[in-house]
């Protein structure tokens, strides 16, 4: 199976609602066009771009009895194909655009309220998603992301 985009969320605002985009364009240093993290000045290198597996997700909803969609941890792009965790340091091509895993997104207490239920607390759906959480990279050369693009790593 070859590595690809599954879908593209953004917020306008922090805990905004997220919109499924049918592309998104990327600006080197600054983010996602229209994402909250998006800044003209520029953005932290870690909060440029987030993403995370769809298999991460289902494995953690596996054990969990959960059923938390990838879209629901808040990530910009949804992948299946990739090990993203094996991305920190490294580049990698998103269709066109170039990007650096600057470190790993691991999942915060407002990803635990946001799934908690009588069964399964925040505090366990947290250490539930530790290391399943997704990437944080930079955008090195920008361009128009899509699903379905090709994610591979550069040499």
């Amino acid at each position: 199976m070859s590595a690809s985009i599954v879908s593209i969320h953004i917020a306008s605002e922090s805990g905004g609602p997220l919109v499924q985009l049918g592309e998104a364009s990327l600006v080197p240093g600054k983010g996602i066009i229209g994402d909250r993290n998006f800044r003209q000045e520029g953005a932290r290198p870690d909060r440029q771009i987030t993403l995370v597996e769809e298999e991460k997700v289902a494995e953690f909803n596996r054990e969990s009895g959960l059923d938390m969609r990838a879209d629901q941890t808040r990530r910009n792009l949804v992948t299946r194909g990739v090990d993203l965790n094996r991305l920190v340091g490294k580049r990698f091509r998103v269709g066109e655009t170039l990007l650096e895993g600057k470190d790993l997104c691991q999942p915060c207490a407002g990803l635990g309220a946001l799934h908690a239920n009588e069964f399964f607390t925040q505090a366990q759906v947290v250490k539930g998603m530790v290391d399943r959480g997704g990437l944080r990279a930079s955008i090195i050369e920008g361009g128009t992301v899509r699903p379905g693009d090709a994610i591979s790593v550069e040499d």
